[in-house]
């Protein structure tokens, strides 16, 4: 007689074709309903989920419903969160929103990589994950039980909490790292030297988004573009950034489209440096707030280079009315407090 186990081992493989349709086509309800019918045809409960999904994703493109269909819809609505308590008891240690059956959007608490990797409900398409209250442990388990198979649609990822300097040699090896288009760092005690290296292996350039918040990365800036080449939106927040980090951001040649360095106690002459600079023509997005700028600052944000399409945040900032005045008219959107 075939153990529980492997009979789970025999349904995956015999489902491969199908989960293989619905991530090459992700937008495709057939593959999706084809799935469902299987699951159902088991006594699965996650077949039920995902028809009770794709019917209530029908309606909300269908317009004004008859009185009938908001009859249905309120049932479906019922049903579905009847289903999602049963999911979460199933898998606690997982926070995933289904849309269409399937999860795009996961967050992670310890011991729950295994649940994440038993279900494909939700990673098969999980485009990012959210590892809650990170730890060194929490990473080495990531990087040994979630592998490149089960991520490939995976784009971006959030580490909330330490990941610890002595783990930057293991997740630079994780193979989804180098499909990842955002990643972002919160508290995660890594350093500049440690975060250069798992940046590095994200080298194929399709890394487009970094956010770092609450760690040390003064210095990090001159290695950042030449391991980050396609970098478009920088964040470093209360990241201990000196005048000469600033410097070294506005010496990329390459395009940034937004820039957040809030929280960073650089002052007026870090300001003026960003100000000055030519080469954040395609700036969109800039934000100081709490980088210690006075009127010296604002006056020189006012008459510098920076595009007039920007939208400046200006938070937590001591702005003299004057100063409001000029760079109200020399900034189309302008966020003061």
């Amino acid at each position: 007689m075939a153990t529980r186990s492997t009979k789970r081992r025999d349904e995956l493989a015999d489902d491969a074709p199908l989960l293989a349709a619905i991530r090459a086509v992700p937008n495709d309800d057939a593959p999706r309903a084809v799935y469902a019918d299987t699951l159902l045809t088991r006594g699965d409960p996650r077949g039920e989920m995902i028809a009770v999904q794709l019917r209530l994703s029908a309606l909300e493109g269908m317009g004004p419903l008859s009185r009938d269909e908001t009859e249905e819809r309120a049932r479906l609505l019922a049903r579905q969160g009847e289903l999602g308590e049963a999911f979460g008891r199933a898998a606690p240690n997982v926070s995933a929103q289904l849309h269409r059956g399937f999860a795009t959007r996961a967050l992670l608490r310890a011991g729950g990589e295994r649940e994440l990797t038993r279900d494909p409900l939700f990673h098969y398409v999980l485009r990012e994950l959210v590892l809650w209250q990170c730890s060194p442990r929490l990473v080495f388990e990531l990087t040994r039980s979630l592998r490149r198979e089960h991520l490939v649609l995976l784009r971006k990822v959030v580490f909330n909490g330490a990941v610890g300097a002595e783990n930057a040699e293991a997740l630079a090896g994780w193979p989804p790292l180098a499909r990842l288009e955002a990643l972002r760092f919160v508290k995660s005690e890594l350093g500049r030297d440690a975060l250069t290296t798992i940046l590095r292996a994200t080298r194929t350039g399709a890394l487009r988004s970094l956010a770092v918040f609450d760690d040390d990365m003064s210095g990090l800036a001159p290695a950042l573009f030449e391991v980050c080449p396609s970098l478009l939106r920088l964040e470093l927040s209360f990241c201990n950034l000196a005048v000469a980090d600033v410097a070294a951001i506005v010496a990329n040649e390459r395009p940034l489209r937004s820039l957040s360095l809030n929280g960073n106690r650089f002052g007026d002459a870090g300001v003026e440096v960003l100000a000055a600079s030519e080469a954040l023509a395609d700036l969109e997005e800039l934000d100081l707030t709490a980088c210690g700028s006075t009127s010296e600052g604002h006056r020189a944000l006012a008459r510098g280079s920076l595009p007039r399409r920007l939208r400046l945040v200006l938070e937590r900032a001591d702005i003299e009315p004057e100063d409001a005045a000029a760079l109200r008219a020399r900034f189309a959107d302008l966020r003061l407090s």
